[in-house]
């Protein structure tokens, strides 16, 4: 898979997209998706944080969830300062 440059988002035709956040990078603002959205962290962590639940940390070798629609997703930025979060 080609990866975008460190924090840019490419969504090719199949609908797949891969995500590199920089060391220490907090990550987009709070936003909505149109729908679900499904993701593994291919290495280091990630901050995630949806509405009503608590902030947490995935790990490399971990998924996440997000139904999308009306839920807010408040974090999404590199959980550890010192390396790329993917």
């Amino acid at each position: 898979m080609v990866r975008p440059a460190a924090g840019a988002v490419r969504a090719p035709r199949d609908g797949l997209t891969c995500v590199e956040w920089s060391p220490g990078r907090p990550g987009l603002a709070p936003h909505r998706h149109s729908g679900p959205a499904f993701g593994y962290v291919i290495e280091g962590a990630i901050r995630f944080e949806l509405e009503g639940e608590p902030e947490r940390v995935v790990e490399a070798g971990e998924t996440f969830w997000e139904p999308g629609g009306d839920v807010i997703h408040y974090q999404d930025g590199n959980a550890r300062p010192g390396s790329q979060g993917a």
